[in-house]
């Protein structure tokens, strides 16, 4: 996974600048996701790097952009 693709991703997807997505960017406290926009971020995730095995049940563990990109890794 690349870092900044998914950097560039994010930032789209929450109307920010890139440099405010880091690996500790936390999703909730820092993006103001909400549940809705983590099933999406999971869908984007999945087309954009083809993956099919994708626990979408674990999606509420992840708080922080690191904890995805360490579970895709």
């Amino acid at each position: 996974m690349d870092f900044e693709n998914l950097q560039g991703i994010l930032a789209e997807m929450f109307s920010v600048e890139e440099d405010e997505i880091t690996m500790e960017t936390d999703f909730y406290a820092d993006l103001y996701a909400d549940s809705l926009d983590m099933l999406e971020v999971w869908y984007v995730l999945e087309e954009e790097y083809d993956l099919n095995d994708i626990d979408r049940a674990k999606i509420s563990d992840f708080r922080t952009v690191g904890q995805i990109v360490d579970y895709i890794r």
